[in-house]
C-alpha cells in the first residue's frame, strides 16, 4: 500500500512539472512585454538548471535498470543551461560563436541516449528504426536546406549566412524525434515516461526552427521567440524523469512487432513534404544545386538500403513463419505439418518407401498432475533431446502432439521390421534398430528440476515398402498406432510392428466397435447379477450389475468389449443404461426387501466427463430411490487420473448418500492414502488375494494387513471371488464384512433372483 501511495505521489510530481513548465510562459510574456530580454534569459536558465537538479533527483529516486541514456539527458540540459547563459553576456566572441557552436552538444548527447533506448527496447530491430530515422533526417536536410538556407544564399549569396549549425540542429531533432515516437508506439501505455520525453523533445525542435528562420526571414519572428517553448521543453522533461515509469525495464519481446506502418506514415510525409519544396523552390546558384544534389545521393542510398533491409527481413518472417509452421514451440522438433508434407512427398526421393516408429510416454499423466505442466513440459524437451541423439542419422524425430513422438526412416537396408514382414513370421525375431535405441535411452532417469523421473516408452511401428507405391501417410500413422497402443494393453513399455496379427486384430475391435454402438438399441446388452453376502448374517446385502452382450447368439465376454468402450465415448452411453436399468430392477425388489442395494461399476471416462452426477441423481429420482441403496464402484486408476474433479464429483455423489466402493485393490496402485483423499467407504479386494488365501501364508498375510487397515480407517471390505468353502472361511476368519463369489452365487440375469434374497447358481 505504502508501494502505492509512493508511485501515485510521484505521478503527480511528474504532470505538476510538466504543468509548471507552461506556467512560467505567462512570466516570460510579461518579461518581453517591458523589454526585458535578460530578465526572459535568468528565468529560463533558471528553469534549465532546475532541471538538471530535479532531473537528477528523480534519477536516484526512481532507479531505473539502466541510468546511463536519462543521465545523458540531464547532461544536454546542463549544457544547455550554460548556452543560455552565454546568450546574455556581452562578449560578442561567446554569444555568437562559442554559443551557438555549443548549441550543438545537447543534440548530440540527446542522440546517444536515444540510441542507447532504441538498442534496449527494439534489440535486432534497432538497425531498422535507426535506418528510418535517417530517411526522415535527410528529408528534413533537404526540406530546412530549401526553406532557410535557399532563401538566405538567394539574399546575400553565402549560404554560411543562415547558421549552417542551426539547420543541422533540426536535422538531428528530426531523428531523435522518430526514435522517440518508435519508443512511444512500441511500449504503448505501459511507459508514459516516453510520451513525455517526447513532448519536451518536439518543444526543443520547435524552438531550433524558431532559431533558424531568424536568418532566413528577418522580422518573422521576435528572437526571443524559441524560449518559450525551450522552457516548455524542460518541463516535461522534468516531468519524464519523475514519472515511475521511467525505471520500467523493457518488454522480453515488445509487444506491437516492428511498428513498420506508423514509422513509414512519417517516413512517407517527410519525403513527401521535402520533394515538394524542392520543386516549390527551384535551386538558386551553384552550390545550392550540389547540396541538393548530394542530399539527393544521400537520400536515394539510404532508401535503396532500407529497401533492401526490408526485402530481407520480409524473407526472414517468411522463414520464421514457415519454421512455426512446421515446427513445436516446446522442443524446436517438427511436427504433424511437417511428418504429413513428408509423407506426402515421399521421402527425400520420390516413392522410398518409410518405416514410421509412433512412440508415446507412459505415465506422463502422472508427472504432469503431480508436478504441475511446467515440469511436464521440462520432461517433453529432455525426451526430445533423448530421442534425437538416439535416432542420429538413422530417421527424422518429429513431435506428433502432447506426449506423442513419431520417428520416420527412409531407408531400409537394416530395418528389421521389414524383413519380418518379408517373412511373414507373426512375431519378429528383434525390434527395429531404432525402437532399440530409443527404449534403451528411455531406461535411463531424467533429471528435472524436481527431483529424478523415471518414464518409459511404448513404440509402435509400421512401414511401406517402396515396391507398395506413393506412401499414404494416414494408413502409416494409424497403423503405428495401433501397434504402439496394442503394447500398451500387453506390457509395461517395449515395441510392436504392426503385422498382420495385428491387422487383424485392429479390423476385429473396429468391427467389434461398429457393433457395439448398436447394441444399446438393439437391446443386445442384458444386466447379470452377482450377490453380495454380509457374512455375520450370511444375508444377501446388495447385488452387483454385471453387463453382458449378446451378439449374433453368442455371449460376448465383458474381457472384449470394456476396454474398447472406454477408448471411446461409447462407454458413456452404456454406463447411462447400465446405471438406469440396474436402479430400475433394485426398485421392483426393494418392493419385497426395502434394505436391498445394487453395486454398479463406474469407469473413468465417466468420472471425467462431468455428467456422472446428473445421470446418478436422474436414474435415482426417475426409480424413486435412496442415495443410499446405490454402490458406485470405481478402480483407483479411475481416481488418479484427474483427482481434484473426481474428489469433488464424489464428495457430491456422497452428500446425496451414495456410497463409494474402491473396486479390485491391490491391483492397481494400492495406494491406502487414497482412501483419506476420497469419501471411500468400502474396499474391493481383489480375487487374485483371495484366489490362494487357502494355501498361500502370503496372500493370507496381505489380506490381514489390507482388512486391518481398512478397519482402522473406517473402512468395510468385500472378499472379492470367494469360490470355495475354505475360503469362505479365511475370509470370515481375517475379518472381512462382506464376501462375493461362487461360492454364493455366479452372475445371472434378473429372472433368476430367487425373490430378491437368493441366486439361483447354474452350471452354465
Amino acid at each position: 500500500m505504502t508501494s502505492d501511495r509512493s508511485m501515485r505521489r510521484r505521478r503527480i510530481w511528474s504532470w505538476g512539472t510538466a504543468g509548471a513548465g507552461v506556467v512560467v510562459v505567462p512570466v516570460l510574456a510579461a518579461l518581453q512585454h517591458i523589454g526585458s530580454v535578460d530578465g526572459m534569459l535568468a528565468v529560463v536558465g533558471t528553469v534549465a538548471l532546475g532541471s538538471v537538479v530535479v532531473m537528477t533527483v528523480g534519477i536516484a529516486v526512481n532507479k531505473p535498470a539502466d541510468g546511463r541514456p536519462w543521465r545523458l539527458v540531464v547532461a544536454s540540459n546542463a549544457v544547455s543551461c550554460v548556452v543560455v547563459a552565454l546568450w546574455s553576456t556581452d562578449i560578442e566572441l561567446l554569444r555568437t560563436v562559442v554559443a551557438p557552436a555549443l548549441g550543438f552538444v545537447p543534440m548530440i548527447l540527446t542522440s546517444w541516449a536515444a540510441l542507447h533506448w532504441l538498442r534496449r527496447e527494439t534489440g535486432s530491430k534497432a538497425l531498422r528504426v535507426s535506418l528510418d530515422a535517417l530517411l526522415v533526417a535527410f528529408g528534413t536536410a533537404m526540406s530546412v536546406w530549401v526553406a532557410f538556407v535557399t532563401t538566405v544564399i538567394e539574399r546575400t549569396g553565402d549560404p554560411f549566412d543562415a547558421s549552417l549549425l542551426r539547420v543541422l540542429c533540426l536535422v538531428v531533432d528530426a531523428a531523435v524525434l522518430t526514435v522517440l515516437v518508435h519508443l512511444c508506439i512500441a511500449r504503448g501505455r505501459a511507459n508514459r515516461a516516453y510520451p513525455l520525453l517526447t513532448i519536451g523533445m518536439a518543444c526543443v525542435t520547435v524552438a531550433h526552427a524558431l532559431i533558424a528562420i531568424q536568418p532566413a526571414y528577418p522580422g518573422l519572428t521576435p528572437t526571443t521567440a524559441c524560449l518559450y517553448p525551450l522552457t516548455i521543453g524542460f518541463g516535461f522533461m522534468i516531468a519524464a524523469t519523475l514519472h515511475p515509469t521511467m525505471a520500467d525495464k523493457p518488454p522480453r519481446r515488445p509487444r506491437r512487432g516492428d511498428n513498420f506502418r506508423q514509422r513509414f506514415v512519417v517516413v512517407l510525409a517527410v519525403l513527401t513534404v521535402s520533394v515538394v519544396m524542392t520543386v516549390l523552390y527551384p535551386p538558386v546558384g551553384q552550390t545550392d544545386r550540389l547540396v541538393r544534389l548530394a542530399l539527393f545521393a544521400l537520400l536515394f542510398c539510404a532508401v535503396l538500403i532500407r529497401s533492401e533491409i526490408a526485402v530481407g527481413q520480409s524473407e526472414k518472417e517468411e522463414d520464421r513463419a514457415r519454421h512455426r509452421a512446421t515446427h513445436d514451440d516446446l522442443t524446436n522438433l517438427p511436427n504433424r505439418s511437417a511428418l504429413y508434407d513428408d509423407l506426402a512427398a515421399g521421402g527425400p526421393q520420390a516413392n522410398m518407401g518409410c518405416c514410421l516408429h509412433f512412440m508415446d510416454l507412459n505415465d506422463f499423466k502422472l508427472v504432469n498432475d503431480s508436478f504441475g505442466h511446467r515440469i511436464g513440459d521440462e520432461l517433453i524437451s529432455l525426451v526430445a533431446t533423448r530421442v534425437v541423439a538416439a535416432v542420429g542419422d538413422l530417421g527424422v524425430v518429429y513431435r506428433y502432439g502432447g506426449d506423442e513422438f513419431v520417428v520416420a526412416s527412409w531407408s531400409f537396408d537394416d530395418c528389421p521390421c521389414v524383413a519380418a514382414k518379408e517373412q511373414r513370421t507373426e512375431t519378429p525375431a528383434a525390434d527395429p534398430t531404432i525402437a532399440d535405441r530409443i527404449l534403451a535411452a528411455m531406461r535411463q532417469p531424467f533429471e528435472l528440476s524436481v527431483g529424478r523421473v523415471f518414464v518409459s516408452t511404448s513404440i509402435g511401428v509400421s512401414f511401406s515398402a517402396p515396391s507398395a507405391g506413393p506412401l499414404n501417410a494416414d494408413d502409416l500413422i494409424r497403423e503405428a498406432d495401433s501397434a504402439m497402443y496394442h503394447v500398451k494393453a500387453t506390457k509395461p513399455s517395449g515395441a510392436a510392428i504392426f503385422d498382420d496379427r495385428l491387422r487383424s486384430i485392429a479390423l476385429s475391435e473396429l468391427e467389434l466397435t461398429n457393433a457395439m454402438r448398436e447394441a444399446v438399441g438393439r437391446d443386445q446388452f442384458e444386466l447379470y447379477y452377482q450377490p453380495i453376502v454380509e457374512l455375520h448374517t450370511n444375508e444377501v446385502i446388495a447385488y452387483e450389475a454385471l453387463l453382458r452382450w449378446h451378439l449374433q447368439g453368442r455371449m460376448v465376454s465383458p474381457a472384449e468389449f470394456i476396454g474398447l468402450a472406454e477408448s471411446t465415448d461409447l462407454i458413456v452411453e452404456i454406463g447411462e443404461w447400465v446405471l438406469d436399468s440396474a436402479c430400475a430392477q433394485l426398485a421392483r425388489w426393494r418392493r419385497q426387501q426395502s434394505t436391498l442395494r445394487i453395486a454398479v461399476n463406474v469407469s473413468g471416462r465417466q468420472l471425467r466427463g462431468g455428467g456422472l452426477l446428473d445421470t446418478v441423481k436422474a436414474a435415482l429420482e426417475r426409480n424413486d430411490l435412496p442415495g443410499s441403496a446405490l454402490w458406485l464402484e470405481l478402480t483407483e486408476t479411475a481416481l488418479i487420473e484427474d483427482h481434484l474433479s473426481a474428489r469433488e464429483v464424489l464428495r457430491e455423489l456422497v452428500a446425496l448418500g451414495v456410497t463409494i466402493c474402491i473396486d479390485d485393490f491391490g491391483t492397481g496402485y494400492s495406494a491406502l492414502g487414497n482412501f483419506q483423499k476420497f469419501p471411500i467407504e468400502i474396499v474391493k479386494i481383489d480375487k487374485s488375494f483371495i484366489d490362494a488365501i487357502d494355501r498361500d501364508a502370503h496372500k493370507v498375510v496381505l489380506t490381514s494387513a489390507i482388512e486391518a487397515l481398512s478397519r482402522a480407517l473406517g473402512l468395510a471390505t468385500v472378499a472379492e471371488g470367494v469360490e470355495t468353502t475354505e475360503q469362505e472361511a479365511q475370509v470370515r476368519a481375517i475379518g472381512c464384512r462382506y464376501a462375493q463369489g461362487w461360492y454364493f452365487g455366479r452372475p445371472v440375469p434378473a429372472a433368476a433372483v430367487v425373490g430378491g434374497l437368493a441366486l439361483a447358481t447354474p452350471e452354465c
